[in-house]
This record gives C-alpha cells, sequence and structure tokens, in this order.
C-alpha cells in the first residue's frame, strides 16, 4: 500500500521555521484538505510531500522509502504536484499541454525516440480533458486561458500522469463556485478509485463538504487531524483563525459551514 508516512518534519526558510515537527501518515483511497491561515506551513507541507524540498529534520517515507531517495522519474510516476499557479504561460494547446503527463510513463528509450503516443496514452489524456472538464478547451493555446481554466487545465496534466499521489496547492482558486464543487467532486472521485488526494485549501466550508480528513496547521504545528467535524470546532477556528469567523454544525450531521462574522461599528444602527 502507498502510505505517505511524515515522521517529525521540520523546515526552515532562513530563520523562519515554516513546518515544526509534523509526525501524520496519510493513507491512499482518502482526500485530505489541509487547512490554516496564511504562513501555516500549508504549500510547504506539499513541497515536502512531493520531494521538491529536502527537510530539514524528518523524513517523508513512501512505502517506507524516502520520497528524496526515489529517482526522479519513478517519483514523478507516484507523486504529482499541482502549484498554485503555473511558472510561464505557455502557447501549446491544451491537448498537447496534457499530453506531456504522459512522459512519465515512458521508459527513456521511448523519450529519446519520442516513440508516438499509444491508444492508452490517448485514452488518458482524453479521460484527463473530460475529469477536469476542459475537453471544450483542448485546441486553445494555455496562454488564452483564464485563471480558472488555467487550474481547471493543470489539473488535466496531473491526471494524464496517473500518478499515486495527487497534491494541490489551492485547488479552489480562480474558480467559480459551480467549478470550484465540480473540481473538488473530481478529486474525491480520484481518491474513491484508490489514489492519495491531498489538497491545501482555504475555503473551510467547501474543504469540509469533500474532504474525508483535514490537517489544521498553525504556524507550521499540527493543530487537529481527523474528520472535518472532529477538526473545524468553534474552539480550534477560534484559536487558530480569531474570533471572525463562525462554526455552523450541521443539523443532519454533514460538515460544518464556517462563515465571516460581520463586526458592528460603534453606534451602528442607532
Amino acid at each position: 500500500m502507498s502510505v505517505l508516512e511524515i515522521r517529525e518534519l521540520s523546515f526552515s526558510y532562513r530563520s523562519r521555521l515554516a513546518v515544526d515537527g509534523l509526525t501524520v501518515t496519510l493513507q491512499p483511497g482518502q482526500l485530505l484538505a489541509i487547512v490554516g491561515p496564511n504562513g501555516a506551513g500549508k504549500s510547504t507541507v506539499l513541497r515536502l510531500l512531493s520531494g521538491w524540498f529536502e527537510p530539514d529534520e524528518g523524513q517523508v517515507l513512501l512505502r517506507g522509502e524516502p520520497v528524496r531517495a526515489l529517482a526522479p522519474p519513478e517519483r514523478a510516476r507516484q507523486i504529482t504536484l499541482v502549484p498554485q499557479m503555473s511558472e510561464a504561460a505557455h502557447d501549446m494547446p491544451v491537448a498537447e499541454l496534457v499530453a506531456l503527463g504522459r512522459l512519465t510513463r515512458l521508459s527513456l528509450r521511448q523519450r529519446l525516440l519520442l516513440s508516438p503516443l499509444s491508444h492508452e496514452d490517448r485514452l488518458a489524456i482524453d479521460l484527463a480533458l473530460r475529469s477536469a472538464d476542459v475537453l471544450e478547451l483542448a485546441k486553445r493555446p494555455f496562454r488564452e486561458l483564464s485563471g480558472g481554466e488555467r487550474s481547471r487545465a493543470r489539473l488535466a496534466v496531473a491526471l494524464a500522469q496517473e500518478a499515486r499521489w495527487l497534491l494541490l496547492d489551492e485547488p479552489e482558486a480562480h474558480l467559480d463556485p459551480g467549478h470550484a464543487q465540480a473540481m473538488m467532486a473530481c478529486l474525491l472521485a480520484q481518491a474513491q478509485a484508490g489514489h492519495g488526494v491531498v489538497a491545501a485549501m482555504h475555503d473551510l466550508t467547501l474543504a469540509a463538504a469533500f474532504a474525508d480528513c483535514m490537517l489544521l496547521l498553525d504556524r507550521g504545528r499540527l493543530v487537529a487531524f481527523g474528520p472535518p467535524n472532529a477538526v473545524l470546532t468553534a474552539a480550534l477556528v477560534r484559536k487558530v483563525y480569531g474570533p471572525q469567523l463562525s462554526v455552523i454544525p450541521n443539523p443532519d450531521g454533514g460538515s460544518p459551514v464556517v462563515l465571516p462574522r460581520r463586526e458592528t461599528a460603534a453606534g451602528d444602527g442607532e
């Protein structure tokens, strides 16, 4: 089983401690939402999980082996990271960009010989385009897409890669509510198909509605880990985010709703 183990993980940016002694075990087949305020360490944890960053202390283990010890091609087949924003705005059409996600499935010889895509590759690309809801954008240059469309296109690239673990940094960013829900439904479907899915998120209500588990961070430290109802309690949300948020329990036993509390100015309404 492709379990991801985080053991006593710490990482600093020069003098600033970003992740502080984090220990947790992540299971495939679940959608995990990492939440916390700005600067909590969410994005850093994703980069440590993917092997992009080397920890100062501790380890990230995949099936008992350090992620950083995996050869880059094997690591790419096991773990893919979808960052918040693309490094560059490509002129490449979306379908061709998504096809690049299949490179990790090819041998070195196939890549050197520029082997044509197989029937299996084309099926995976088509499924990725459909799953990320970008099939209608397949022929459009990536550069011409809106921020939300680019987010969906980057997801399609990752889906085409068919890695065992899918890591996403703020997948709901730039998306309207409908597309944000569709994005989360797609990620949940990936988890239910047996993949491990980890998403760093700011929208607490959306995260709670779809995530099987939540990991709450504050200044790099683990505050809570468990199902949404156990993590998004009024006490924990006030402790981490302050008193400006209200947690409303779902009367049907579903996920909680987190809403901003309007601060009334003195004398308002008088």
